[in-house]
C-alpha cells in the first residue's frame, strides 16, 4: 500500500509538472502573439486604437489628453501583457513545483520578446514624433492667438501705414484663411486619431476678429484723410474769398494765395494717396460712411 501510494504520488507530481510546463508554454506563446498584434496595431493607421483632440487654450495649441499621457498609455500595453506572466511562478510555488525557475525574467530576456519590444518602442516614438509634427503645422497661426490685437493695431497707427501696406496685410489674412482651409480637421498619426475641428474653428474666429479690427482701422485712416483734406480746402477757400479793403488785407490775401499755390504739389499727392486708400477700402467694406464716400466721389470736382 505504501509503495503504491508513493508511485501514485510520483505520477501525480509528473502529471502536474507536465501541466505546469504546458501552462507556461501556452502563456509564453500567447504573450508573444499578443505583443506582435500590439506592434501591428501601433502601425496600423486604418484602425486607430486611440482618439484625442487638439485644441487651443491660453498657452497655445495642446493635445487633450496630453502627449505625455498618450505615450504612457501606449507604453502600458507591453507592461500589461508581460505582467500576466508573473502569475506563473506563483502557481509553481503553490504546488511546490519548479519553484526556483523565474519564467518572467526568462521571458524578458528572450530574443523574440526583445525584438518585439524594440519594434513596439520604435512605433511609439514614431507616433509621438508625428503628433508633434502635426501640432507644429498649426504654429503658423500663432500670431492670431498669442499677440494682443489692440496693441498690435496701435503699432500700425504709429507706423503710418500706406495703402499698399494695408492691401498686403489684408491679402495676408485671406492667404492664411485659405491656408487654414487646407489644414486637416481629422487625421491619423499611426495608431492615434486626432480631431482638430475645435482648433480650426477657434483659429478661424481669431483671424476673422483680426480682419474686423484691421479693417476698422483702415476705415478710420481713410475717413480721417479725406475729411482733413476737405476741411483744409474749405479753409483755403474761405481765406481766399475775402475781399480786401485795406492794403494789409491785400498783402495777407496775397500771402495766403501764394501758400496755397505752393501747396498744390503736396495736395495733389494727398489726393492720390486718398484715392489709393479708398480703392483698398472699397474692396473689403460695403458699409462705407456715406459722407466720406460722397467726398471720395467728388474729390476731383471739389479740387
Amino acid at each position: 500500500l505504501g509503495s503504491n501510494l508513493r508511485r501514485m504520488g510520483e505520477s501525480w507530481i509528473q502529471y502536474v509538472r507536465k501541466i505546469d510546463h504546458l501552462l507556461k508554454a501556452a502563456v509564453y506563446n500567447s504573450s508573444l502573439i499578443t505583443l506582435k498584434n500590439i506592434e501591428k496595431a501601433l502601425t496600423e493607421s486604418h484602425h486607430p486604437i486611440l482618439s484625442i483632440e487638439i485644441v487651443l487654450d491660453r498657452t497655445g495649441v495642446v493635445y487633450q489628453p496630453t502627449l505625455a499621457h498618450v505615450e504612457v498609455m501606449l507604453k502600458r500595453l507591453t507592461t500589461e501583457v508581460t505582467t500576466t506572466i508573473k502569475i506563473i511562478p506563483t502557481l509553481c510555488q503553490k504546488f511546490q513545483i519548479d519553484a526556483g525557475e523565474n519564467i518572467y525574467d526568462a521571458f524578458l530576456n528572450d530574443e523574440q520578446y526583445v525584438n518585439e519590444e524594440r519594434k513596439i518602442k520604435t512605433a511609439i516614438i514614431t507616433t509621438i514624433e508625428n503628433l508633434v509634427a502635426f501640432k507644429e503645422k498649426w504654429n503658423v497661426f500663432r500670431p492670431f492667438w498669442s499677440v494682443n490685437r489692440t496693441s498690435f493695431i496701435e503699432k500700425f497707427k504709429l507706423a503710418s501705414m500706406t495703402s499698399d501696406a494695408f492691401q498686403k496685410n489684408i491679402e495676408k489674412f485671406d492667404e492664411l484663411l485659405n491656408q487654414l482651409t487646407t489644414q486637416n480637421e481629422l487625421t491619423t498619426c499611426e495608431c492615434v486619431h486626432v480631431d482638430a475641428q475645435k482648433l480650426k474653428y477657434a483659429i478661424t474666429n481669431h483671424i476673422h476678429d483680426w480682419q474686423l479690427k484691421y479693417i476698422e482701422y483702415l476705415k478710420c485712416v481713410s475717413y480721417g484723410l479725406i475729411i482733413d483734406f476737405n476741411n483744409k480746402l474749405n479753409q483755403n477757400m474761405q481765406s481766399m474769398s475775402i475781399v480786401p479793403k485795406e492794403v494789409e488785407e491785400l498783402i495777407e490775401l496775397e500771402a495766403t494765395f501764394n501758400n496755397c499755390f505752393d501747396d498744390i504739389p503736396c495736395m495733389m499727392l494727398t489726393i492720390e494717396n486718398i484715392v489709393r486708400y479708398f480703392d483698398v477700402l472699397e474692396k473689403y467694406v460695403s458699409d462705407i460712411l456715406p459722407e466720406a464716400l460722397n467726398l471720395r466721389k467728388k474729390i476731383h470736382e471739389i479740387w
